[in-house]
């Protein structure tokens, strides 16, 4: 009876198109994602960025946890970001913590030992790194983030960002040998 239930549930929903279309989006962005990181391996990177940007605006977390890990694994730096050694931390904190993923290597473990080395703010850093590990709940850790100035807000970041006189070849990766 209750599988009948639940057949007749979901007919009406779909009949009624009453699912939000919020499922249709996660999956095209779920293919986006996908589609980047194939053309992050191929080093592609003006294609792949180009894919992940638009995500990242929104605020999407997943993007921002690739766009991290290709900072050190494929060298990429966005535009309008400095390419110097501090400016390539704070990219790479920055878009740590707004993709913090326990299960990633690069934007989990990693991020957190950067936290708290001698590199960040000592507290702030410790403070960070210890809402990152203990809470569910991300937003709160990236507010506390902001609150402490170790990265400037979504909107300010997606600001840094330049796209306005990019060549269709960039940005590049520069892949480490």
């Amino acid at each position: 009876m209750r599988w009948g239930f639940c057949l007749f549930f979901l007919s009406t929903l779909l009949t009624f198109n009453v699912i939000p279309n919020s499922f249709a989006e996660q999956s095209s962005s779920e293919k986006h994602r996908d589609k980047a990181v194939e053309l992050l391996r191929k080093n592609d990177c003006p294609a792949a960025v180009r894919l992940l940007w638009p995500l990242a605006v929104k605020n999407d977390r997943k993007s921002f946890t690739i766009l991290a890990e290709a900072l050190p694994t494929a060298g990429l730096n966005l535009p309008g970001l400095p390419d110097d050694d501090l400016g390539w931390k704070r990219s790479y904190l920055t878009m740590g913590i707004f993709g913090f993923d326990r299960n990633s290597q690069l934007a989990g473990r990693e991020l957190i030992n950067m936290l708290k080395s001698g590199l960040v703010s000592q507290a702030a850093g410790n403070e960070v790194a210890l809402c990152l590990e203990t809470n569910e709940d991300h937003r709160e850790c990236v507010d506390l983030a902001v609150k402490r100035k170790l990265i400037p807000s979504h909107d300010e970041f997606i600001k840094e960002v330049d796209f306005s006189d990019l060549k269709p070849d960039e940005p590049k990766c520069n892949w480490f040998q």
